[in-house]
């Protein structure tokens, strides 16, 4: 949970603040009801273990203090290799969805309700260059069950390895 703080003391507010992180004109939030999207799509900026724009955050108070809540859950890869170009995190199922167009109603509490007809049960995991530097990285998705996961590692050579996670699980926001 992040914090933060509105210094303006010339405002004067009767309804509760709410706010969205990162800003994207995409995030909107429209009576009290946030839409916005885990990319399917995760490519990391140079030197960060999580790609810009993964991590949705949403906040809410009555007065000028909010306090930020993640929207989604984090899967944490450790890649041992520096040859691997991309990662593959995808559901067994295609109703068991891991990115794409999600809403919070912010009267609640984050409450992440996907909105199934724009979203993905395979989930891209890019490095800034060529390939992964040896390390942990992140990638965000959905919370909710699934019925196992398949994470696919390619090398450079366009060689695969695939390791399946058959048993159902739950990811909640926060978790991974």
């Amino acid at each position: 949970v992040a914090a933060g703080t509105f210094h303006d003391t010339g405002v004067q507010c009767t309804s509760n603040f709410m706010a969205v992180y990162p800003y994207d004109e995409a995030n909107v939030i429209k009576d009290s009801v946030l839409t916005a999207t885990i990319p399917a799509v995760q490519q990391l900026a140079s030197g960060s273990p999580i790609a810009p724009g993964a991590v949705v955050s949403v906040a809410k108070s009555a007065d000028k203090n909010l306090a930020f809540h993640n929207c989604m859950a984090v899967f944490k890869l450790t890649i041992p290799r520096d040859d691997i170009k991309k990662v593959e995190i995808c559901s067994y199922s295609k109703e068991d969805v891991l990115a794409g167009q999600f809403t919070v109603d912010m009267k609640k509490d984050v409450d992440v309700v996907p909105v199934s007809e724009q979203c993905d049960s395979v989930i891209t995991l890019l490095p800034a260059g060529a390939s992964f530097a040896p390390g942990s990285y992140y990638a965000s998705f959905l919370p909710g069950t699934h019925n196992g996961i398949n994470i696919r590692f390619t090398n450079l050579k366009d060689e695969t390895v695939t390791i399946a996670q058959k048993d159902i699980i739950t990811y909640r926001v926060n978790e991974g």
